[in-house]
């Protein structure tokens, strides 16, 4: 397993180089504490699916992949 906490450029030359097992993104890390933040402050389930499209459509439009 690969933990890359890099999300922009995306994927890191560590992340590509990856083949034996799991590869988690950086973006995954910057999605779940960011639910664990909404969820501390509004006490409502965070919508995780929809705040990591979120995310992958804010890289692209900075040009990452995500």
């Amino acid at each position: 397993m690969l933990f890359e906490v890099l999300y922009d450029p995306w994927p890191t030359p560590l992340a590509a180089a990856e083949r034996a097992g799991v590869l988690v993104g950086g973006l995954d890390l910057l999605v779940h504490q960011a639910a664990l933040q909404f969820e501390l402050f509004t006490g409502i389930a965070a919508p995780l699916e929809a705040m990591r499209t979120a995310g992958v459509e804010a890289l692209a439009q900075r040009g990452a992949v995500g």
